[in-house]
Order: structure tokens, then C-alpha cells, then sequence
């Protein structure tokens, strides 16, 4: 044919991130915006919506495939090549825009119609980390949002990994994979596998500058804690080895994952937005020990407002995203040192019958506590009591060194250790070891 020539305007090379997870990152600017000025805090969200800044924006939402039948329905093992949806990047006055179409909106209480505004508004954590990253690098930012609310881990696996875990049953008459946990939980409107064919198969082979992980409130059942120190398909097995699968398949292998450690979520309010997700939060702490070139962003001392109603999703993403855009700059341009920015993270435990040595990384100078008294809050050890395995409080000076705790058991062999597992811990009142640097330890669970 003729030759033909084709220009493209307004191109922006530089970093893309994969912002993937559940409603936390479903959350919008809208919602950040209102339950920012409900608790009259409006002031403390600080950005612009100004074109000339170098980033860009595009969602791939869960929510344009729910009506999707057949063998192209969520849950089928039909795998996408193309995004759905059809949509463009967007500049940040689009974004602007999507705000602005609820200007005359004034919710009655907290818990309003969120799902009508976050499906036509981008991301906050999104968004609010694009924003402080330009602040902090001349680099552009492109952030890609992969949302599916309410989804368990299994929803983001390929085909291979979900039949490898086990973690579904299928349902022949719509010919779905659903989610069923070892027979603990079974929910037929949780689908396995879309997630990954449907929204993240379409980008499998794009390199990206790092995935940013804001998920897990659905995998509070699969763990360790609760199967036992045996059971190797708990949560952070499966996410490494999802990880590893995403490296192996995209456009680039090494890049790095960051993971929004989960908040505290508090009972306090009386509705149906609490959940324990303690577990999984101490669950997650393990995987820098498993997957190579992970960071856990902390979030213990972020988030303590008990009654708040929608208390499983804090309207503190503009504080989550400070914290994040800190990690990102500190990992990719050396903006800061590790220890001014990461807390304090499991490294290795060794176990000799009644004492277990703790060493950590991410300590500065050493580990402290909080209040400066070195008496750690927050410790529990598994132990055998009456021939039952139970977890019993363990608090005191247990700092050896300046990356060292050193538990003892005493009468008890000790079996297990975990830190600020409560769902409802508060940093740095009920848990509130930290480094030099006052950054606080990320949360976990070890078990011999």
C-alpha cells in the first residue's frame, strides 16, 4: 500500500507501575476527597490536577466485566488479549474531570453508594502516589489500576497456578471456578481466575517499573496460623509464587513489588466493615523472606480512627501513598536510605528449644521501641499448653542487639512468634518496636 505517515503526540516515556488489589485500591479520589472533609480534614489532602505534570493514568476495572456471559464470564478460564474496556490513558485533569461529575454531591453518612462513584473515578493510592512521585523525581509516572473488590488471592492467578493450588471448585452449569478454601470457605459469587485472564493477561508481556500490592483482606482463612506450620499453600507461598509466575511472563523479570502492609481495622463502629485481617497482615510479613527485590510499605502508625463505619477502608490513602512514593524513590533513585523509609522487617529466625533468636533488617542504628523504654509490646509465642497449641502474650526487654530480639520460653518450648497480629493493634500503643529512625516494624508471623 501507500506509505503512509503516522505521528503521535504528547508521548511520555518513563516508569509504569501496576497498581493491583481489592477495594483499597478501588477507592477514588471522589471518596478520598469526601471522607477527607467529613472528618474535617480536607486540608490534608495536598494535590493539583495540572496537565503540565509528567503522569499518566489508565484503569482496567473489574467492574466493566460483571456483565460479561458465556465463555467470556468472570470465573471462565477464557483468557482476554485485549483490555475490555477500550479506555485511554488519561492526563490529570481527566482525572479532574471524573471528580467533578459528583461536584453537587454531598453524602448523609459515611457509609453512602461508594461502588456508583469509585466506578467512574480513578484510584486515590493511585493517583496521590503519581502525584507525589513527580514531586520527587523528573522521571514521568504512569500508574495502570487493576481493581477487583472483594477478590481472594486465587482471583489473580493464571490458570496454571489457581488448578495448582486447589483453592476453587467449578461449577459445570456456567462453567465458572469458583472460590473454595480447603472446605473452610465456599462462596460461588467469589470467582477464581478472572482477575489475571480477564485485566492483567492483556498486559502480560509490557515491562513494568514495579507492581504496587494493596490486597489480602479476602485471604484472612489461608494461612499458616491456621493450618498449621506444615501447610505450605498459604498466602505467602501463593504470592511468591505468583510473583514469580509474573516475572517469568512479562515484558521484564526483575521488577520490584511493593506491598501496602494491611492497617489495623477496628469492630468499634458496629457495622459489617470490620474484618480480622490481623492474620493475613502477620501472613504477609514472611515474603520478603521468600521473594527476592520485595518491599512492605508499613502502615501500623497510620491508622487509628476506631470508629470510623467503613473502618476496612481508612480514608488515609494520601498518607499511604506518601509512605509508598517514599519506598518507590528510595528503591529506584536512592532518594533516601532504606532505613528512613522501611520499617523494621523479619529476616530469619533460629529456634533452640526454649529460646528463639529474631534477626531483622531495615533497624538503622538498632532497634528501639517507641516510648524508648526497649520494653517490646505486641510479641505473642505459640507454645503447648495442656497438649494444645496456644499463643500466649510475650512482652519485655528482648532487644539483644542492634538486630537481634531473643525470646525465651522458659518452662515452654517455643514453637512460633508473631508480632502486632491483632486486628485492631494500634502503633505504638499496643505494638511499638521500631528502628532508629522511629520507622515501625512490619507485622508477621513465624512458626518452627
Amino acid at each position: 500500500g501507500a506509505n503512509q505517515n503516522i505521528t503521535f503526540n504528547n508521548v511520555l516515556i518513563g516508569d509504569v507501575y501496576f497498581m493491583i488489589g481489592q477495594s483499597n485500591v478501588f477507592y477514588s479520589m471522589a471518596e478520598q476527597i469526601f471522607d477527607l472533609s467529613m472528618k474535617n480534614m480536607g486540608s490534608a489532602l495536598s494535590v493539583d490536577y495540572n496537565d503540565s505534570r509528567n503522569m499518566r493514568f489508565y484503569r482496567i476495572s473489574s467492574t466493566d466485566y460483571v456483565g460479561m456471559t458465556g465463555y467470556a464470564a468472570q470465573g471462565t478460564a477464557t483468557e482476554y488479549v485485549d483490555v475490555y474496556n477500550g479506555g485511554s490513558w488519561m492526563l490529570p485533569s481527566d482525572v479532574m474531570n471524573q471528580i467533578l461529575l459528583f461536584s453537587n454531591y454531598t453524602p448523609q453518612s459515611v457509609m453512602y453508594d461508594r461502588n456508583v462513584i469509585s466506578m467512574e473515578v480513578f484510584s486515590a493510592l493511585g493517583y496521590i502516589f503519581a502525584y507525589n512521585m513527580t514531586n520527587l523525581s523528573e522521571v514521568p509516572v504512569g500508574v495502570i489500576e487493576i481493581d477487583a473488590a472483594g477478590a481472594p488471592l486465587i482471583s489473580f492467578a493464571p490458570n496454571a497456578l489457581a488448578s495448582a493450588w486447589g483453592h476453587e471448585s467449578y461449577d459445570a452449569a456456567t462453567q465458572t471456578y469458583y472460590y473454595n478454601l480447603n472446605g473452610v470457605i465456599t462462596n460461588p459469587q467469589l470467582k477464581s481466575r478472572y482477575v489475571y485472564n480477564q485485566q492483567i493477561y492483556p498486559l502480560k508481556n509490557f515491562s513494568t517499573a514495579g507492581i504496587i500490592w494493596y490486597q489480602g483482606e479476602s485471604d484472612a482463612f489461608n494461612l499458616r496460623e491456621v493450618f498449621g506450620n506444615l501447610y505450605t499453600n498459604s498466602y505467602a507461598f501463593q504470592f511468591t509464587q505468583l510473583m514469580t509466575y509474573y516475572r517469568s511472563v512479562f515484558g521484564n523479570s526483575d521488577f520490584p513489588v511493593y506491598i501496602m502492609e494491611l492497617p489495623a481495622c477496628y469492630d468499634d463502629s458496629g457495622t459489617a466493615a470490620y474484618m480480622d485481617i490481623g492474620g493475613v497482615r502477620a501472613e504477609m510479613g514472611s515474603i520478603p523472606q521468600m521473594l527476592p527485590n520485595c518491599h512492605i510499605v508499613s502502615s501500623s502508625d497510620l491508622w487509628a480512627d476506631t470508629m470510623w463505619e467503613n473502618n476496612i477502608h481508612p480514608y488515609i490513602k494520601h498518607l499511604n501513598a506518601i509512605r509508598l512514593s517514599a519506598v518507590v524513590a528510595m528503591d529506584k533513585f536512592g532518594s533516601y536510605s532504606p532505613d528512613a523509609v522501611k520499617g523494621p522487617v523479619l529476616a530469619d529466625v533460629v529456634y533452640s528449644d526454649k529460646i528463639a533468636y529474631l534477626a531483622f533488617n531495615n533497624v538503622g542504628t538498632g532497634l528501639v521501641t517507641a516510648d524508648g523504654t526497649g520494653y517490646v509490646k505486641g510479641l505473642e509465642i505459640l507454645i503447648l499448653y495442656n497438649g494444645a497449641a496456644t499463643w500466649i502474650p510475650y512482652e519485655g526487654p528482648v532487644i539483644a542487639s542492634a538486630n537481634q530480639l531473643v525470646i525465651n520460653g522458659g518452662e515452654f518450648t517455643v514453637y512460633g512468634i508473631r508480632y502486632n497480629r491483632s486486628a485492631e493493634g494500634i502503633y505504638p500503643l499496643t505494638a511499638n518496636l521500631c528502628n532508629s529512625n522511629g520507622m515501625p516494624a512490619i507485622s508477621f508471623i513465624d512458626l518452627k
